[in-house]
């Protein structure tokens, strides 16, 4: 269990390449783990929070989504894959995938200044 070090656009002619990834990742690990349909479905949340703020689409370039599935149960630190979602300039890519310990569930969008700067309300939020 390792790394990824390649970035892998997503999108569903590349399933073959991104299952390879994830199995060499997990190996046969079957708790807290991640599948494409997973990557597919945290796509469509990060999508439809950018949507929500009303962030145009050309300035998502740059944003992430992270997700670790695990997170501290019963007092144990558990293992658990985490991987980080990037949109490039018309796509979303898988930037980073990695197993180890979890002490916290993460499940969140990152938004660059950017696209911070674009949703119409963020200048009353400053």
């Amino acid at each position: 269990m390792g790394q990824m070090m390649e970035k892998i656009k997503i999108h569903q002619g590349n399933n073959t390449k991104l299952e390879k990834v994830i199995q060499e990742i997990q190996g046969r690990c079957y708790a807290n783990t991640v599948d494409i349909r997973l990557i597919f479905s945290k796509i469509g949340e990060a999508e439809n929070k950018l949507l929500q703020l009303k962030i145009p689409k050309k300035s998502w370039t740059g944003i992430s989504y992270k997700y670790e599935a695990g997170g501290k149960k019963s007092g144990w630190v558990n293992t658990a894959t985490k991987i980080v979602l990037e949109y490039g300039s018309n796509s979303w890519y898988l930037v980073q995938i990695e197993r180890g310990l979890s002490s916290t569930l993460i499940d969140r969008v990152e938004l660059t200044d950017k696209a911070k700067l674009s949703i119409p309300t963020y200048i009353h939020l400053i």
